[in-house]
């Protein structure tokens, strides 16, 4: 399910992703949790596709993009609407040429259809507290969810003058960040 592009305002933009741990019945049918470790991964890549840097739990910090800490549980118990992890992005530091990519790495490689809940959005405000949701997805309905290894969300670039959002929103089928991102360039081109 490809959605149309999205006009995104010229200020600081914040990526969130949220999802649940899975449920699993333990003895004499007690409820259990299982931990899924996602991994929310920026990229920027010139025009002609060459990866100029990346973002991610080991690489959180630049002008550009401020990724919040490593949640490696999900949500517990219930869904609480709040990002486990999140980017502070100010795309002023963009080059008008490069484009951003998102994606998500499913570190502990669980089964994503076994997830509580699975979205992203794009907002204005502060993290876990938007005064504006730009765009919003629920990840469980997207086609092959539940045979996915990681998620490419989407794209941010500018355009006219103005930033543009393309969801992609595609499964991918291949283990582990380098093999995801040659995956999500391969979509590209």
């Amino acid at each position: 399910m490809k959605r149309e592009q999205t006009e995104l305002p010229d200020e600081r933009l914040i990526l969130g992703i949220n999802w649940g741990a899975i449920e699993e019945k333990g003895w004499f049918g007690a409820k259990g949790y299982l931990s899924v470790d996602l991994d929310l991964n920026l990229v920027v890549i010139s025009a002609s596709g060459k990866v100029l840097s990346e973002h991610n739990w080991k690489n959180k910090t630049t002008n550009m993009i401020r990724l919040s800490g490593d949640d490696t549980t999900g949500d517990i118990f219930i869904n609480d609407g709040l990002d486990n992890e999140y980017a502070i992005l100010d795309l002023s530091y963009l080059d008008e040429t490069n484009r951003m990519l998102a994606f998500v790495n499913n570190y502990t490689v669980q089964e994503l259809g076994r997830l509580g809940h699975f979205d992203y959005r794009i907002y204005t405000g502060q993290p876990n507290h938007p005064e504006k949701v730009h765009y919003f997805s629920d990840l469980t309905k997207v086609k092959d969810f539940d045979r996915a290894f990681g998620i490419f969300l989407g794209t941010f670039q500018w355009q006219d003058e103005k930033m543009i959002y393309r969801p992609m929103e595609y499964c991918l089928t291949q283990q582990g960040e380098r093999q995801q991102l040659k995956e999500a360039l391969s979509i590209l081109s």
